[in-house]
């Protein structure tokens, strides 16, 4: 529902696989007032968290 997400907030999604984010790259988002959701499997379970 990413596309929903982005007509509702009028903000532009990117996904990226965990394996193409660089070291640092989290960080600079965040320090450029860009919060980054993540999707958390655990086990059986998916979980998205924002990080503030």
């Amino acid at each position: 529902m990413w596309d929903t997400l982005e007509e509702v907030t009028g903000m532009t999604v990117v996904r990226e696989d965990a394996t193409e984010v660089e070291d640092g790259e989290l960080e600079a988002l965040l320090e450029e007032g860009i919060c980054p959701i993540l999707r958390v499997k655990l086990s059986t379970m998916t979980h998205y968290v924002v990080l503030v």
